[in-house]
């Protein structure tokens, strides 16, 4: 129903207008005038003036109020929409094609993706024309589509979902092209997550453009939506690396989390995307204890697959401790016997060592710093405490590894 330019989605709701004169009414009713009884010891009372009067009727202009806001509760219900026919997002007379991406791009802003499909279903819906649903990320291997009422397609959108993946463009334009045999011509909608996935992109909108007889409306992402993803590492020293990338944008600020594998928050790290610029690093300041407990590293508020970044033991960086019972060869460090061992360990690990000559001090300063592994060089017979003490460490879960030598 539309009066002007203002339309009225649920239009059988006006109908509580009619009902105004009995609100009118109930409004001015008046309750019966109370019975007055005689008693005594009110006459004290006489002569006493009232300054607070109640009037014998409601006043007409708090009536004309309390009408008002009737008639806009009933008006708020009806749904009015401004300037309906501005709105229309669909042409043509043939059937409608909603091409959706369902991928990981789409799942942070899977809501009002949902949204648009409803709205478009429901102006499809109104100029009585059948509606294709067509996903673009499907599990399955065979895509099978087919043309359906407006209310089979409802049903069709709602079971939808955003996938872990990206879509697979090609398969579902074969799939429309067949589903659209002997169909006619049709009005192509595509909901874009506005990554060029497998670099068909230009094809795959070519290939709808020509099954559209030439018509094809792209709903893009808005601007500061834009799909997010988050890859993470160890870069060199042992530092947690992140980085996020998009595909384009303006600028855009958020916060990266490092979480364990019992979903607790160990970090975080700011990052800034500048306007154009399509990735931004992010390092986390952890101790290394913590670092070896992420298993995770995500975008603070990007619900989506590819915003999360997996980490196992491959990324954790151990503390090793080295000791050696010769002398450090300064002149020649070629034959210092920890030399070899120390360029080897060096780019995949912590190392700790110490210039103290007391062994059983070097051994207490090691495992106080908790290292995973210990490699002594040249350690002869170690005496009979501190052989106990590294038996109890081996025990909790160290690792012990010792080189020959002249001892």
């Amino acid at each position: 129903m539309t009066l002007g330019p203002i339309a009225f989605l649920s239009p059988w709701l006006l109908a509580g207008l009619l009902a105004l004169p009995v609100i009118w009414w109930l409004l001015r009713t008046i309750p019966p005038r109370p019975r007055r009884i005689e008693f005594p010891p009110t006459r004290i009372l006489v002569g006493i003036e009232n300054r607070e009067k109640t009037p014998a009727q409601t006043p007409w202009w708090l009536t004309l109020i309390r009408m008002l806001a009737a008639a806009l509760v009933i008006l708020a219900l009806a749904e009015p929409v401004l300037n309906p026919n501005s709105e229309k997002a669909l042409s043509g007379s043939g059937p409608v094609v909603l091409v959706v991406d369902n991928g990981w791009a789409a799942a942070a802003q899977w809501g009002a993706r949902t949204f648009m499909i409803e709205r478009l279903i429901a102006e499809a819906e109104g100029q009585s024309r059948p509606v294709l649903i067509a996903p673009t990320a499907n599990a399955a291997k065979a895509i099978t589509l087919k043309i359906e009422a407006p209310a089979a397609a409802r049903s069709t959108a709602a079971a939808v979902q955003p996938q872990p993946f990206s879509p697979d463009r090609t398969a579902t334009a074969q799939a429309i092209a067949t589903a659209l045999t002997g169909a006619g011509v049709a009005s192509i909608v595509w909901l874009a997550d506005g990554i060029d996935h497998d670099g068909a992109a230009r094809d795959f909108a070519d290939k709808l453009s020509s099954l559209a007889g030439g018509k094809l409306s792209v709903v893009e992402t808005r601007p500061g939506q834009e799909a997010l993803g988050a890859v993470a590492g160890v870069a060199a020293g042992g530092r947690l690396d992140a980085q996020v990338l998009r595909p384009e944008g303006g600028p855009r600020a958020g916060t990266l989390h490092a979480m364990s594998a019992r979903g607790q928050r160990l970090g975080e790290a700011p990052f800034t995307l500048g306007a154009g610029e399509t990735r931004a690093l992010a390092t986390f300041d952890m101790p290394l204890e913590l670092r070896n407990q992420v298993t995770r590293v995500e975008i603070a508020g990007e619900r989506s697959a590819g915003a999360v970044h997996l980490l196992d033991a491959r990324s954790q960086w151990h503390r090793v401790g080295l000791l050696s019972g010769a002398s450090r060869e300064e002149a020649q460090p070629l034959l210092a016997p920890l030399y070899y061992i120390e360029r080897a360990l060096l780019p995949f690990s912590e190392i700790a060592k110490s210039d103290d000559s007391n062994l059983s001090t070097v051994i207490d300063s090691l495992i106080k710093r908790n290292v995973s592994a210990m490699m002594l060089a040249d350690i002869g017979t170690m005496p009979h405490d501190i052989k106990e003490r590294v038996e109890q460490w081996v025990k909790k879960g160290g690792i012990l590894v010792r080189f020959a030598g002249p001892r």
